[in-house]
């Protein structure tokens, strides 16, 4: 009995392992083979065969490719979802073979089975082999199959050119894109046949190349593929997000081509229900379920997310609702509930369910549980305007998010309670803050009261998005010759969470090229001793990784002359005419930015300008290459003439037109991104260079200056005019007129087309707004030296502002004693003060701050010093006041308010940046002449305090009053109180706390007669009650000059 139930045992688990395929392999079974010509010419159609003995029981996958060729990528068998091209069963394979004039080298394999076709054109030369692979995801533990065959294309027997997709040729590894940003894909020729500059046609097909997707024609070597571009339905679930590319032009009426392919990385869906998760609400009022802030991130904002929106609704107490018995309750985006529908103090929770319309795999989920009370309370959300996109954030960026009150619009004193990980952080409509905590995840709680008592609140999740990490990478070869060697750089094995990823490669400030991959050459300027690496994941969060590398500079070479400069550039291998031809631009640059460091003379520039006209770049490395390029001719042929500037506007009408592709193809958003700020600083820098040197330059005539400088006030400027100004100036019969009125008006008309450019860097902060300004930030000088006893010692700021004045005699006070060493660090600094004062009264935005140490600037103690006589100078002249603005370079300049886009989309909302110390408002009023109001807050230290008294009604007195309140405050208030003019719109008292700790402060407020009353008595407000409003800031001491002493207020009445 025993022997029969293991025997059963065994047929069981037999059966088992049989009906689960592992029993037989359909891989092996099948007997794949590939039948077609060894020999074949390039360009020529040709079938080829691809045979199965036996149909496979389960589905399998075939993979038929070269290194650039996939012929064949499909499912066949019982239980896969119908593929073209079909297999067709035939007893006489031979005979099919021999329709399609196939020759069969040997015997066959087997005559009967199944059989498919594909007509194949092959776009490569030389010996590759041709591998089918097979294999059966569904099955565990079945090896793939290969099957291979080695090919000869032969090269036609006239000249047809070769050109090839190198970053994306490979099928067995398409290149990753997002669909999200602009793309820029090369092609290389390998082969001209004496072509100068090929017109090609890119034609976006499916992944097979059977179906035509969108074609461009007309295109060059370098084609943009935009942003949300590539978003196509495919035909098969097998080949969703892959694409093929084709690539073909004509030459002598022969055809020739290449293919590209890429994976499009699939974009996140967001389900968003306004209000967060969790909501409160009166029984009485309306409710509102709003899911329009969802989102599909392969579509752009303005788009229709998604075709329809499903709501449901589930009681979470058990209480019977008749909204909540159905299914889906809506399919609109937002949608209305009357009040009155659900039961006091029941609670509700409400599903969005999002599917993206062309992949029903892709789903989104939003959850917000409403409990119905009794009390008044406010419809508010939080917007995400920057880095919170996905409920993620990247700590090195701020968070800016926006409070919004759907219900607030008749009410006019609206207060706002940010608290970041559960810390009051601001008391404003925005807010702005760096979140640095060990935890991965952090939560931001909004608080909304009115005046009416109703509240509203909102509770958000962040998490922590982490930079690509564990990965390596390497550089070969490690020792090469300055713009000579190509460097193959490779970075792999980073892990994250948010692909694709893309790599930047930095020679010190200089961005060499991107990639995707681990194909990536760059070609490195002399002196360079590593390779920096920016890593970074979809949303541009970045690591960083150095490698070293040695670069030997190019030696022996004569480049005196402009001849040898032109023989030089146009002799191989750096021949920088044919370079552009072939489409090896980063190897182009590299050479004219070497043979820059070598032009000390106009006539030299112009040759090496003159090699450049047939370059047209448009990538942003090559932006920040140009950049370099005019700031490295600049330095060169200093002192500038008339001639050099000539030379530094064509290099600047260079960067011009590609800045103009960079707009065309809507990359210009990735300048404000952390791994691209460099590009973005070099042409802020080359744009405050040529616009001081056009201020330089002598006038055109008054009716060519005025007609340019009214187009510019009236912005109307425009290429047109310039070329109309232009013609104007041909006619003039006066050379030396002409020439310097074409100096003028074409140095003047590139520096305003770089303005403009630069328009997304002022919109953030990078550049200043007004060229008439001074440049917002910090100047910082530090001179250490041995003192020289009766020397004054003159310190000049590196902003020109300040000219400090030391006597000897404070020197040596502060010296050390022994070797008779000081340090002078002398800080100037331009700011944004935001006070409400008027022009003449507002406090200086220029500060200046002296330092004298010998070991450290660290002092914790007051030195009392017997000479301390300083003296200096400020320029005292227009200038622009200046913000506390992100840190995205040590050097960055900004102004004004910045914007922080969202995830793709520009708004009209504008935030601005909060400092350290807030804001407080307050409407009071006043029943009883013997009526005090008090009211407490405490002051940091080294701070200050600042009232302003908004609106009053009637005079008033105040009193601000520093950690103890007098025991007859009402007398206090009289003798030392501030008068506050009734009607008073701008009067301000002042507090002051320079100690090294905190105080409490009291402000005090009382309405001021000429009668006196007793305390004890209550005496009616004549005309009241007494209404007033005010405002309170903190604010740090190093914003203001103040002369008093710590805890002792000032007036100022206005």
């Amino acid at each position: 009995m025993q022997l029969i139930k293991i025997r059963l045992l065994l047929v069981l688990l037999l059966h088992a392992w049989i009906a689960s395929g592992q029993g037989e392999n359909a891989l092996l079974q099948a007997n794949m083979k590939i039948y077609c010509s060894t020999k074949i010419t390039y360009g020529k159609e040709i079938a080829v065969m691809v045979t199965l003995a036996k149909y496979p029981r389960y589905p399998i996958v075939l993979h038929l490719s070269t290194l650039k060729y996939l012929l064949m990528y499909q499912e066949v068998g019982i239980g896969s979802a119908p593929m073209t091209p079909t297999f067709r069963n035939s007893d006489r394979i031979s005979d099919e073979l021999q329709r399609h004039n196939i020759v069969q080298e040997g015997p066959l394999a087997y005559e009967s089975g199944f059989y498919v076709v594909i007509m194949a054109t092959f776009w490569e030369m030389g010996y590759t082999k041709l591998t089918l692979e097979g294999s059966a995801p569904s099955k565990r533990g079945i090896e793939p199959v290969n099957e291979n065959i080695q090919l000869d294309v032969k090269a036609p027997p006239y000249c047809v050119p070769l050109i090839v997709t190198r970053l994306c040729s490979n099928p067995n590894n398409p290149l990753p894109v997002s669909v999200r940003r602009t793309i820029i894909l090369s092609a290389h020729v390998l082969k001209s046949c004496d072509m100068d500059s090929p017109i090609l046609t890119w034609t976006i097909m499916d992944l097979m190349g059977i179906t035509v997707l969108k074609t461009y024609t007309d295109q060059r070597k370098l084609f943009p593929l935009k942003r949300y571009e590539i978003r196509f339905t495919t035909k098969f679930e097998m080949w969703r997000n892959l694409y093929m590319i084709r690539v073909d032009g004509e030459f002598n009426g022969l055809k020739y081509a290449t293919r590209c392919y890429l994976k499009v990385h699939p974009e996140y869906l967001q389900a968003v229900i306004s209000g967060g998760v969790e909501k409160h609400l009166q029984y009485m009022s309306d409710v509102v379920m709003d899911g329009t802030d969802s989102r599909d991130y392969s579509k752009q904002r303005r788009e229709k997310q998604f075709r329809t929106y499903n709501w449901k609704c589930f009681p979470q107490d058990g209480i019977p609702n008749s909204v909540c018995q159905h299914g889906v309750i809506s399919n609109a985006p937002k949608f209305t509930i009357p009040g009155y529908y659900f039961v006091l103090h029941s609670t509700y929770v409400f599903m969005l369910t999002l599917t993206a319309d062309d992949d029903p795999n892709k789903t989104s989920y939003a959850f917000q549980t409403l409990t119905i009370v009794s009390y008044g309370t406010l419809n508010i959300d939080m917007q995400c305007l920057s880095n919170c996109a996905l409920g993620q954030y990247n700590e090195n960026k701020k968070v800016l998010l926006l409070a919004k009150c759907f219900d607030c619009h008749t009410l006019h004193d609206i207060s706002y309670s940010w608290y970041v990980m559960d810390a009051l952080t601001l008391n404003t409509k925005t807010l702005s803050t760096h979140i640095h905590t060990a935890k991965s995840v952090a939560t931001i709680r909004l608080d909304v009261r009115s005046t009416d008592g109703r509240i509203g609140s909102e509770l958000m999740t962040l998490r922590q998005n982490v930079p690509p990490k564990y990965g390596k990478c390497s550089i070969k070869p490690i020792e090469g010759v300055e713009a000579q060697t190509q460097f193959s750089m490779c970075c792999e094995q980073f892990k994250t969470h948010n692909a694709p990823l893309v790599y930047l490669f930095y020679a010190r400030r200089m961005l060499l090229t991107e990639c995707h991959n681990c194909a990536c050459t760059i070609h490195l300027p002399k002196d360079v001793r590593c390779v920096k690496v920016f890593i970074c994941d979809h949303s541009l969060t970045c690591s960083k990784k150095y490698v070293p590398v040695t670069v030997i500079p190019l030696a022996n070479l004569t480049l005196s002359t402009p001849e040898e400069i032109w023989e030089y550039l146009t002799t191989a291998p750096h021949n920088v005419l044919q370079l552009a031809t072939t489409g090896h631009m980063k190897r182009l640059l590299a050479y004219i930015q070497f043979v820059a460091t070598h032009i000390d003379s106009p006539e030299k520039g112009s040759v090496l300008m003159r090699a450049l006209e047939d370059a047209h770049p448009y990538t942003l490395a090559s932006l920040g290459k140009l950049a370099t390029l005019t700031k490295t001719l600049a330095v060169q042929l200093t002192p500038i003439g008339a001639r050099g500037q000539q030379v530094l506007v064509r290099s600047l009408s260079k960067l011009n037109e590609v800045f103009a592709s960079i707009y065309e193809n809507e990359m210009q958003r990735s300048l404000v991104e952390e791994p691209y700020m460099n590009v973005t600083m070099s042409c802020v820098m080359v744009y405050d260079m040529m616009r001081s040197l056009s201020k330089q330059l002598p006038r055109p005539p008054q009716e060519i200056y005025d007609n340019y400088n009214d187009a510019v006030t009236f912005e109307n400027l425009d290429q047109n005019l310039v070329d109309l100004l232009l013609q104007r100036i041909y006619k003039y019969k006066n050379k030396d007129c002409k020439q310097r009125s074409l100096n003028w008006l074409n140095s003047m008309w590139q520096t305003e087309r770089l303005y403009r450019f630069l328009y997304m860097a002022r919109k953030h902060g990078i550049q200043p707004d007004e060229p008439s300004g001074l440049d917002v930030g910090v100047a910082l000088d530090i001179r250490c030296f041995k003192v020289e006893y009766g020397r004054t010692y003159v310190t000049k700021t590196r902003d020109r502002m300040h000219t400090v004045y030391t006597r000897p005699e404070l020197l040596h006070e502060v010296m050390e004693p022994y070797t008779g060493s000081v340090c002078i660090k002398v800080v100037s600094t331009i700011r944004e003060l935001g006070w409400w004062y008027p022009e003449d009264k507002q406090p200086s935005a220029v500060l200046l701050s002296v330092h004298l140490y010998f070991q450290e600037d660290k002092f914790k103690h007051e030195i009392h010093l017997s000479d301390s006589k300083m003296s200096f100078n400020t320029v005292v002249s227009k200038y622009r006041p200046a913000q506390d603005y992100p840190e995205v370079s040590m050097n960055a300049h900004s102004q004004g308010r910045i914007w922080f886009d969202d995830d793709d989309e520009d708004t009209e909302d504008s935030v601005g940046e909060t400092g350290k110390y807030v804001n407080f408002q307050k409407h009071e009023q006043l029943q009883m002449m013997q009526e005090v109001r008090v009211y407490r807050t405490n002051l940091d230290d080294h701070s200050m305090m600042v009232v302003r008294f908004q609106h009053t009604t009637h005079r008033l007195r105040a009193l601000l009053i520093l950690d103890e309140t007098p025991l007859k405050m009402s007398e206090a208030i009289r003798k030392e109180g501030c008068v506050v003019p009734a009607d008073s719109r701008n009067s301000t008292l002042l507090l002051r706390n320079n100690c090294f700790s905190w105080h409490r402060v009291y402000l005090a407020v009382q309405v001021d007669s000429e009668y006196t009353h007793e305390d004890y008595e209550s005496t009616p407000i004549p005309g009241g009650p007494a209404l007033y409003s005010f405002a309170i800031q903190l604010r740090s001491c190093d914003y203001w000059m103040y002369s008093l002493g710590e805890g002792k207020e000032r007036c100022l009445i206005a």
